[in-house]
């Protein structure tokens, strides 16, 4: 699914996400999204690309012990990778 919850309201974005959760339990979904509280609230593994290549693979856990500032959540991982963060990887 790509941006499943790109422009709902918030009904109908919980209603979304329960119905990938439940898929999900029996099935793998993938999502594509840049709404990070989607990805902690529905995802048991993420993968990050970035210019075609893998950069991370996981749950969601092991992936943001690599945020190298601020708190280890995944918005600060997603900002390092993405968002041109003086501390991103190259």
């Amino acid at each position: 699914m790509d941006e499943p919850t790109a422009g709902l309201d918030s009904k109908q974005r919980v209603i979304v996400r329960r119905l990938t959760e439940n898929l999900g339990k029996d099935k793998i979904v993938i999502v594509s999204t840049h709404i990070i509280s989607d990805i902690e609230s529905i995802d048991d593994n993420i993968i990050l690309i970035r210019q075609g290549e893998l950069i991370e693979n996981g749950t969601v856990d092991k992936p943001i012990q690599k945020v190298n500032s601020g708190e280890k959540k995944l918005e600060n991982l997603y900002m390092q990778y993405y968002g041109g963060n003086k501390n991103a990887e190259s």
